[in-house]
């Protein structure tokens, strides 16, 4: 199997939008786009995780005296192959990204969330 990339988003909602709104919106809106680029894009695979407000995540953020939770985050895996080294982009994989990043202005403060590739090393799981 090819080696995996991941890009890995850290998303804020925007500070008008209220907290159900913004999920509301990613879950019904923005999946939708994703699923529908996914391949153009060579997305192999995509996973939204919301933030769980209350006591565990308050606990957990004050006991390690961290920054405020982020409202989610967003995996996206690619083949390493088709992701290539970033720099040839074709005018429909163009497009597509374009068509993510409006929509993701309609329900993320893109300037307070993080954006950026990884690669995973696995260590604890139920294949291990």
């Amino acid at each position: 199997m090819a080696q995996l990339v991941k890009g890995v988003a850290c998303i804020r909602r925007r500070a008008d939008l209220p907290a159900e709104e913004f999920t509301r919106y990613w879950l019904k809106n923005h999946s939708r786009i994703v699923q529908a680029v996914a391949g153009t894009l060579a997305i192999r695979r995509y996973v939204q995780s919301h933030l769980l407000p209350g006591p565990l995540t308050e606990q957990f953020t004050a006991s390690r005296n961290a920054i405020e939770p982020f409202d989610g985050l967003a995996e996206v895996w690619i083949d390493a192959d088709e992701f290539g080294d970033g720099t040839t982009m074709t005018e429909e994989r163009l497009k597509a990204n374009l068509a993510l990043l409006e929509d993701e202005g309609n329900f993320i403060d893109l300037e307070r969330s993080a954006f950026f590739f990884t690669v995973e090393y696995e260590f604890v799981s139920p294949e291990a």
